[in-house]
């Protein structure tokens, strides 16, 4: 992906989610991410331009619990 490319996509993104644009307002730079319930992973990717560290948790029956057991300095789910 180009740089223009991923400018007009995280542009879109905000667009069409302003909550999202919220959200990163609220999360420090730096900050470990856990995104529970992830949905098409569209925060997830604009938090990991901010955060040192971004994982997703999806509603799986073989989903790993285990990600409780890191230290994270902010969780959201949307």
């Amino acid at each position: 992906m180009t740089p223009l490319e991923k400018k007009t996509s995280i542009d879109l993104a905000l667009k069409e989610r302003p909550d999202f644009a919220y959200i990163l307002d609220l999360i420090p730079a730096g900050s470990r991410v856990l995104d529970l319930g992830c949905g098409n992973g569209t925060l997830l990717y604009l938090l990991k331009e901010k955060v040192s560290e971004a994982k997703e948790l999806k509603k799986t029956k073989t989903a790993s619990w285990n990600v409780f057991n890191e230290a994270f300095t902010s969780i959201t789910a949307t």
